[in-house]
């Protein structure tokens, strides 16, 4: 559980590589610029995971993403 966090960009998660996130709970996380729960610039897989109540001051609340994101389950 990441929770609580908070950053410029990516309140819990900053991604500029490739990234999986799975069974994992994002929550009440905040950036100022983008992705309250995850900033994500290249590759990113979340599989089985719960992203609630995360924010941002610009855009993506929960996932801010630039290039390629899969979500399953």
């Amino acid at each position: 559980t990441l929770s609580g966090g908070s950053a410029t960009v990516g309140g819990s998660i900053v991604n500029y590589g490739t990234a999986a996130v799975s069974g994992s709970v994002l929550s009440g996380n905040f950036a100022d610029y983008g992705g309250g729960g995850i900033f994500n610039y290249r590759t990113l897989d979340v599989t089985e995971s719960t992203l609630a109540d995360n924010s941002s001051r610009n855009t993506g609340g929960g996932i801010w993403n630039d290039d390629k994101a899969t979500m399953r389950g």
